[in-house]
């Protein structure tokens, strides 16, 4: 498509009229470099918002960082008291378990285990329910097999041994041998 335009003339007779092309083409590059530039401008716009969002999240790692460095020490103080801690419960714990030994001498030395009060006295509790079934089995045993006080009766030997002499008694059983 062409288009025929003619320039103001100055009163000068020696200048033609100029004609000026435009191409489809032409007009799809005029397009396209608009939305080339609408592009390029709505990707700044977004550029800027990271840039932004980047430097919110650079000041924000950085004031972390500064709180973690100052809870750094603290953290290792709290370790350290941690350790003290524990060492002195292990120790009280220990103690505790001597005490009841102490205080129930039927119990054997690992009859009471745990590594808490509440592990211990559980365990203490079936520890003496343990002694108490065991004292009771043996009781009623006893009550079955009877046992004479004194020295057992002599069965077996004649009345007359025990008026001997020790050399009349192994002479005794010399004979008695012999036969």
């Amino acid at each position: 498509m062409t288009e025929e335009t003619t320039a103001p003339t100055d009163g000068a007779p020696d200048q033609a009229p100029v004609r000026a092309e435009t191409s489809d083409s032409d007009a799809m590059l005029g397009g396209q470099v608009a939305e080339l530039q609408a592009a390029l401008a709505a990707r700044d716009a977004e550029f800027g918002k990271l840039k932004e969002a980047l430097a919110e999240k650079s000041a924000l790692a950085d004031s972390q960082e500064q709180e973690l460095s100052t809870l750094r020490p603290a953290g290792a103080a709290a370790e350290e008291r941690i350790a003290g801690l524990t060492d002195s419960l292990s120790e009280a714990i220990s103690k505790y378990k001597d005490r009841l030994y102490a205080a129930h001498p039927e119990l054997l030395e690992n009859m009471i285990m745990g590594e808490t009060i509440k592990e211990i006295d559980d365990s203490l509790g079936s520890a003496l329910l343990l002694v108490d079934k065991v004292k009771a089995n043996v009781a009623e045993q006893a009550k079955v097999v009877t046992v004479p006080a004194g020295s057992p009766e002599r069965t077996g030997t004649p009345d007359f041994i025990g008026a001997m002499s020790a050399k009349e008694k192994i002479a005794y059983a010399v004979a008695k041998e012999a036969k």
